[in-house]
């Protein structure tokens, strides 16, 4: 009924779509032959990783580490990394926020077979089974709102690698921050805020607000102040 699909199959099922009938399942064999033919282990496993499902509506590792952490997928432990690589299994069954003990006992089978793989030393794996959990629901990050429904339609994010762009992380956030600790001062009389800070002599965006809550739509909130029409 289940269990049938190899981890390149499961990839191509995202692709052309799922099926339990036999037909099915040799149309996805035989995709899965021609991925084979054409690409590493490695890229398999990263697509797979990347477009897998962990629970809450999340898809991919990367949406994963940053709900369930607080951080990106490449600073988790071991032992958070185990959690995350036991889920796609079934995500519900073993969601870490509504079943901790499962999720914990999976986790645990997932570095033990790691040790019994010669991934990982004994020492570590012992370490990693008694950690607790550490698992629980983080907001993700979304500074510079405007700027990212913006770039969303570009070529390169259609092209789903990274867009390099020249805002300050640090000067994002502390902006974000005063925008909204100043608009307090004018007692609801003004209810909006926009700022942009530039580098002159780079030509550069250091910063740049659009509004002070990107999700008090009522209010604008989602209209970029920062390129209206004054």
């Amino acid at each position: 009924m289940s269990g049938a699909s190899t981890l390149t199959m499961q990839v191509v099922k995202r692709g052309i779509g799922d099926s339990r009938s036999l037909t099915g399942k040799i149309r996805q064999a035989l995709y899965a032959l021609r991925i084979e033919t054409r690409a590493t282990k490695c890229d398999i496993l990263r697509t797979y990783l990347n477009s897998a499902p962990y629970g809450l509506n999340l898809v991919g590792c990367e949406a994963a580490a940053r709900r369930y952490f607080g951080k990106p997928a490449r600073e988790l432990t071991l032992a958070e990394a185990a959690l995350l690589a036991g889920l796609p299994k079934a995500p519900t069954a073993y969601m870490p926020l509504a079943r901790p003990e499962r999720a914990r006992a999976r986790r645990n089978h997932v570095l033990e077979r790691m040790l019994a793989e010669g991934y990982i030393a004994e020492d570590a794996c012992r370490r990693a089974c008694a950690q607790p959990l550490g698992a629980r629901w983080h907001e993700f990050p979304y500074h510079a709102p405007h700027v990212a429904m913006r770039l969303r339609e570009t070529p390169q994010a259609q092209r789903a690698g990274p867009v390099r762009l020249t805002l300050d992380a640090g000067c994002q956030e502390d902006v974000e921050r005063q925008c909204a600790h100043w608009l307090k001062r004018f007692n609801g009389a003004i209810t909006n805020t926009a700022a942009v800070v530039v580098d002159v002599a780079e030509g550069a965006y250091l910063a740049r607000v659009g509004s002070v809550d990107f999700f008090d739509t009522p209010g604008g909130g989602q209209v970029d102040c920062s390129r209206a029409p004054r």
